[in-house]
């Protein structure tokens, strides 16, 4: 990713390989249709690898936000933009 822009992921930031919980609050507040405890399970399940973090997000937020698009431009591509 190039452009002055190129170090703001929009609404997710990832810190030291790992999602942290005041990272994921805006994630909530825009799609409403996720359940809290999903959430604080992804956050409290990641680990260092990416593989795990990966599986975890997929299963635990996927199901529950497939009724909207942006989901995978917003979240998961930036994610796999920011691990390599």
């Amino acid at each position: 990713m190039f452009g002055p822009f190129s170090h703001q992921i929009p609404l997710i930031s990832i810190r030291n390989h790992s999602m942290k919980f005041y990272d994921v609050l805006p994630i909530m507040k825009f799609f409403k249709n996720c359940n809290l405890f999903l959430y604080s399970h992804f956050v409290l399940s990641s680990r260092d690898s990416f593989k795990s973090e990966f599986s975890t997000f997929i299963c635990f937020f996927i199901p529950f936000s497939y009724t909207s698009i942006l989901t995978w431009f917003l979240i998961i591509i930036p994610f796999i933009i920011r691990k390599f």
